[in-house]
């Protein structure tokens, strides 16, 4: 009868089965069964150093830092198996099981974890392009979700599905099997393009119905009708697009950033309407004209405080034109700069020698 644990092993035990697992790479005999890759032949050698702990927290380690390099996607199977060794190691030890046993699960463990990382390296350079394509995709809906966006089941959906099809192809990689790989990679990548048009749209959508909410709380209503009322007319549209032609993507794109704008536009309106409404008309006629007067002032514009704001905004307008008429005119007769005086005058000046 095989020796069992009970509680902490004493080292008598220690001694008589040993901890130091030796695995022999050469000859090893590795079935791969669909959904999990087993690992026989594990030999195991006395050794009264090693404590059981220390080597499922060393094959924990090692899974660790394989998720770190994306081996859960790159050689999925491989290490779901090393997964599957540590939590039988582990429930080996919690349980009082077979000593031994809870030893050879943690070495078909370290045999599979190195195997998987094997694979991944492999993996990685098959599945480079794919791999950047759902980086950005994770990065936009994480994007979305800082922008305020909600609901996001059918961003979680849709990345699910894409990843599916990212790890049948690298299981396709582990058994060697690099057929259509093209196609496959470019399925992919376009699920992937999916989920980030959709984390966009979601994201400037639900960002914008956010602001058109806080205009209102503000009093929208009151202050803004004309602005709320068009800004909900530009997100009711993008909705309707995206219901009725979901693949229209730069279309979907433009009227996301519309809503956005506008609903921002509504928010402003009602912040700068509500704070003019506390002033008296002459107090409003002087900040427009405060506006103007100052960028006047720097275009070198005349002094018509005395005249309508109309009439200073022309005046404004005509100066700024002017201006423009005699750069571009400045511009067409300056010498042109022969090309090799142009490179000479952008080369860093010699060095001098100190005294």
């Amino acid at each position: 009868m095989s020796p069992k644990m009970t509680g902490q092993p004493n080292g008598k035990f220690y001694r008589l089965v040993g901890a130091v697992i030796y695995v022999s790479l050469a000859g090893l005999a590795i079935s791969c069964a669909s959904n999990e890759r087993r690992v026989s032949d594990v030999v195991v050698y006395p050794n009264a150093s090693e404590n059981p702990s220390d080597e499922i927290a060393k094959l924990s380690s090692e899974i660790e830092d394989a998720k770190t390099r994306n081996v859960p996607l790159l050689a999925p199977t491989w290490f779901a198996s090393a997964e599957q060794s540590l939590t039988e190691a582990r429930a080996s030890q919690n349980e009082s099981g077979d000593f031994r046993t809870l030893f050879k699960r943690v070495a078909e463990g370290r045999v599979q974890i190195q195997r998987a990382n094997e694979i991944a390296e492999t993996s990685q350079k098959v599945v480079q392009d794919v791999l950047k394509a759902r980086e950005s995709a994770n990065q936009t809906a994480q994007d979305a979700v800082r922008a305020g966006a909600t609901n996001l089941d059918d961003i979680r959906k849709s990345l699910a599905a894409a990843d599916e099809k990212f790890v049948e192809i690298t299981k396709s990689v582990e058994d060697g099997k690099l057929d259509n790989m093209l196609d496959r990679r470019q399925a992919a990548i376009k699920a992937y393009a999916a989920v980030e048009s959709k984390a966009l749209r979601k994201g400037k959508l639900d960002t914008a119905k956010r602001v058109l909410d806080e205009a209102i709380a503000q009093g929208a209503k009151k202050y803004a009708p004309k602005s709320l009322g068009y800004a909900q007319e530009v997100i009711g549209s993008t909705e309707q697009l995206i219901s009725s032609n979901p693949k229209a993507e730069a279309d979907i794109a433009k009227k996301s950033d519309e809503s956005l704008f506008f609903a921002r536009r509504a928010l402003l309106f009602t912040q700068q309407a509500r704070d003019i409404s506390s002033r008296s008309p002459e107090d409003t006629v002087l900040w427009v004209e405060q506006g103007i007067g100052r960028i006047a002032e720097e275009a070198g514009a005349a002094d018509l405080r005395d005249e309508k704001l109309d009439n200073q905004i022309d005046s404004l307008r005509a100066k700024i034109s002017d201006i423009k008429s005699s750069a571009a005119v400045a511009a067409a007769q300056a010498p042109a700069v022969p090309k090799k005086a142009a490179r000479a005058s952008n080369k860093a000046p010699a060095k001098t020698k100190k005294m």
